[in-house]
């Protein structure tokens, strides 16, 4: 479970017939000293569902995820965070390095 000071942005459309999802983003963000940081992003821009790992200085490292759909990626990511939000703040901390 996440703890504060960390959060969870998320927007997400859902396609009316059959609950699709058409589009996502989530992001997971945690406040080091005073200052919030985007930490890991999933998304579905550019066409395709992939995995933002972005470090303190707004560098991104890119990662393509594949999955039948949309719905898979999203519900892959809502766990992935819910998992590894540590190992990725720990990321951030130490500057980027590691996965």
């Amino acid at each position: 479970m996440l703890t504060i000071p960390t959060r969870i942005a998320e927007g997400i459309i859902i396609k009316p017939i059959g609950g699709r999802v058409i589009e996502f983003v989530i992001q997971y963000e945690t406040k080091v000293g005073e200052r919030w940081f985007p930490v890991v992003r999933f998304d579905a821009s550019h066409g395709f569902p992939h995995r933002d790992l972005l470090d303190a200085q707004g560098n991104v490292e890119k990662q393509r995820l594949s999955f039948r759909d949309y719905n898979e990626a999203l519900a892959y990511a809502e766990a992935d965070i819910n998992l590894n939000w540590m190992r990725y703040k720990r990321r951030l901390i130490k500057g980027g390095q590691g996965k």
